[in-house]
């Protein structure tokens, strides 16, 4: 029983094992690949949220540091020249409903003009309020530059008095020398682009509960995550950020600008911002096409739209699969089992049948008795060679004919009849 069994379930066990290996690896690398497809999308999706919110900064700076009214102010620096101007900015400030601040220093880093949006209103700040930022790097910067030339700081957090103000207002600061006639830079013009709406928009790109999406500026440091773990540590002197937590994997994201990146640590999806490079849109003029960026720092104005895909949840999804894969596998088994069994069973009980049909055949050859088949209907239908030395009929002239032929006279049809019913229903 067993060979037989054995014939038949070796072949069908291996290919069942070939077929759920090679369906398993093609079904596991479809999901994986599904999953880097989603991560990728969600990253173009953060990524085209922050290029929305930033364009067209850089159009509103050049707008307002060409404004006659600004630069009859600057050149007067009379009170009426004063309400004039500080009229305007507080319009503009309701109307785009972005800059946390408008401001204007002069030579000396002295502001002496700033409106402030807060509470959904524009509004300007007494003189008597007005604050001096000589000694902070955006203007330190920004002052060195030549009319025409804008700079753009890192995103970080609004410090006022030299406090880091609370609750946390992250910036972004977009300036451009002013002059007067002779094109002589007489002070600053500095937006504060308010980046918590910008922030806000990326946060809505949602997170699953399975992968974290963050922001990260130029030397790896969290802006934003899903978490909300280490977001501007840099700005309390922390060090805690993604490029030491992940330093392999920010080694490599930092050769391009776009892309995954697979490690024991997961999948890291990626893409770089250069706010620069959005800000401009909307048809700039020529002469501001030249952009300085944040070099003191290190932070220049690139950003890192980071999607992780941790390994707990691509080991998860691996055994998720491979325990499915299994269950099927042993039902897939105990089919082909009782099956190969039951086929087994037939082809023994069918060999059984035919050697007990050859040992009929010899022992009626070899018998020295004549004997002779019939079917149902008493036809003859086989008979050995004893019976034909016998009677003296041959095999042709015999087959088909009824006994009668050689009825003794003994016994009727009815007998040879009733014979072969009992052979039939008794053996």
């Amino acid at each position: 029983m067993l060979p037989y069994f054995l014939k038949i379930f070796w072949p069908l066990l291996v290919a069942l094992i070939g077929a759920f290996v090679a369906y398993y690896v093609v079904d596991l690398r479809h999901e994986l690949k599904l999953i880097k497809s989603g991560e990728a999308m969600q990253v173009r999706l953060a990524t085209n949220s922050l290029q929305r919110d930033i364009e067209g900064i850089i159009p509103d700076l050049e707008y307002i540091a060409g404004s006659r009214t600004l630069q009859a102010y600057i050149a007067s620096e009379d009170q009426w020249g004063r309400s004039r101007v500080v009229g305007e900015l507080e319009r503009f400030a309701q109307d785009m409903r972005r800059y946390d601040q408008i401001r204007w220093l002069d030579r000396n880093g002295r502001e002496q003009l700033r409106i402030e949006y807060r509470g959904g209103r524009a509004k300007a700040v007494a003189e008597g309020a007005l604050q001096d930022k000589s000694g902070r790097y955006y203007f330190r910067e920004s002052i060195k530059l030549a009319p025409g030339e804008i700079y753009v700081s890192s995103l970080d957090l609004n410090v006022e008095q030299g406090v880091i103000e609370e609750p946390h207002r992250p910036i972004i600061r977009f300036a451009t020398p002013t002059s007067d006639s002779r094109g002589k830079v007489n002070g600053v013009l500095v937006f504060n682009y308010l980046a918590e709406r910008l922030i806000d928009n990326f946060a809505r790109i949602k997170s699953s509960e399975v992968n974290h999406l963050a922001l990260l500026n130029a030397e790896g440091f969290w802006l934003y995550n899903s978490q909300h773990k280490h977001e501007w540590s840099f700005m309390f002197g922390g060090e805690e950020n993604f490029a030491n937590r992940f330093a392999a994997e920010w080694s490599r994201m930092r050769e391009s600008s776009q892309g995954q990146v697979e490690s024991n640590e997961g999948l890291f999806s990626f893409n770089t911002i250069h706010v620069a490079d959005y800000a401009l849109r909307v048809g700039l003029p020529e002469r501001y096409q030249q952009v300085h960026h944040d070099d003191e720092h290190h932070l220049v104005d690139k950003w890192f739209v980071v999607s992780h895909y941790p390994k707990e949840a691509i080991a998860l999804l691996y055994n998720e699969h491979t325990g499915l894969y299994l269950l099927t596998f042993v039902l897939a088994f105990s089919v082909i089992a009782t099956g190969g069994w039951y086929v087994a069973l037939l082809n023994l009980d069918k060999d059984q049948i035919m050697n007990r049909l050859q040992l009929h055949a010899r022992v009626m050859e070899s018998a020295t008795n004549g004997v002779v088949i019939t079917d149902p209907e008493l036809r003859i239908i086989d008979l050995n060679e004893a019976f034909s030395t016998i009677t003296g009929y041959s095999r042709r002239e015999i087959m088909g004919k009824e006994p009668s032929l050689l009825a003794s006279g003994r016994h009727d049809k009815d007998f040879y009849k009733g014979m072969w019913d009992a052979i039939e229903h008794k053996g």
